[in-house]
């Protein structure tokens, strides 16, 4: 399912830039409800690697901790910290970091109707999204600053605005990061299909 591909990504780029390295260290950020962690914790117990979930929202934490039980997943490490906090408290910690972020919902519409409630605003939800958009800019530069010199770094939603997708990684060239964009899309072995509205170190999937 495309829900996977953010990880699906971080592995590819993992392996891009580590190679067959093991003992490799991976944060999860925003990890609820936890397929995603599931799917990484799963593929990095072969490499004899550590993965850090987390979630701030008690009650999103349980059902983060229920799923990876169900999937089998026992040994990895779970925290329930504010997620912005995160970069301050374990600074340049981890080779890889996954900031699925919070977002509004937009491409959940068939599962989450309440996603349309924004645009009933009188400003038709640019206040929302501009709220939602500073809040992923709050967690992506927490996941930065936990991140070790030469890691990985893959931010996701599942919304469909530039504000909260595109323009974030433009504000993070903007605010001088020294990052080397790797192409999702060619990580993955894309081929053959519309990528209309890909950028350079960015892919978008649009629902059918």
């Amino acid at each position: 399912p495309t829900s996977m591909l953010p990880a699906e990504v971080l592995k590819a780029a993992v392996l891009e830039v580590y190679g067959p390295q093991q003992h490799l260290s991976v944060l999860d950020l925003c990890a609820a409800p936890g397929s995603k962690s599931t799917h990484l914790a799963s593929w990095l117990q072969t490499r004899g690697s550590l993965l850090v979930v987390n979630e701030p929202d008690p009650v999103r934490h349980r059902v983060l901790r229920s799923n990876l039980l169900r999937g089998g997943i026992v040994d990895c490490l779970r925290t329930r910290l504010d997620g912005r906090l995160v970069g301050d408290l374990a600074p340049e910690a981890f080779d890889a970091v996954l900031v699925d972020a919070p977002c509004s919902g937009e491409g959940n519409l068939r599962k989450a109707a309440d996603a349309l409630d924004a645009w009933m605003d009188a400003d038709g939800g640019r206040r929302q999204r501009r709220n939602w958009a500073q809040l992923q800019w709050e967690l992506l530069q927490s996941g930065w600053r936990a991140l070790r010199a030469g890691g990985v770094l893959v931010y996701s939603t599942c919304t469909q605005n530039r504000e909260e997708n595109e323009s974030q990684l433009q504000r993070m060239i903007a605010a001088g990061w020294d990052v080397e964009r790797l192409d999702p899309a060619e990580l993955l072995g894309i081929r053959g299909m519309d990528l209309q509205g890909h950028e350079q170190g960015s892919l978008r999937i649009l629902p059918q």
